[in-house]
């Protein structure tokens, strides 16, 4: 399962058919199937807030912009509702992942 959130409902809005749109493209060059499409987005779940979506998570990858600030804050906030097993990632590609982190994990 796989659990999508944002802070703009507008986005959370428009995932599912933004989601269709990049499958289709795999669709056209048949290298998926409908059926796959289909299977592959009734495991995604839209959460209305970041305590809903990453609580139970094995695994959570930040993807917001590239400020330092806004993903420390990010990390800090998961801190206060993933589990203690949880892998924390980043999809950065600016930042070096050593300065994000500001804080220990939990444990």
């Amino acid at each position: 399962m796989v659990s999508l959130y944002d802070n703009d409902p507008r986005v959370l809005e428009e995932a599912p058919a933004r989601m269709r749109a990049n499958f289709k493209i795999f669709l056209d060059l048949n290298l998926t199937t409908a059926d796959h499409i289909e299977r592959s987005l009734s495991r995604v779940s839209l959460c209305k807030s970041l305590e809903e979506g990453v609580s139970g998570a094995d695994l959570v990858i930040e993807a917001v912009s590239e400020r330092l600030p806004l993903k420390r804050q990010i990390f800090s906030e998961l801190e206060k509702y993933v589990p203690a097993k949880a892998i924390l990632c980043s999809n950065t590609s600016a930042i070096s992942i050593t300065l994000i982190p500001e804080f220990p994990r939990k444990r």
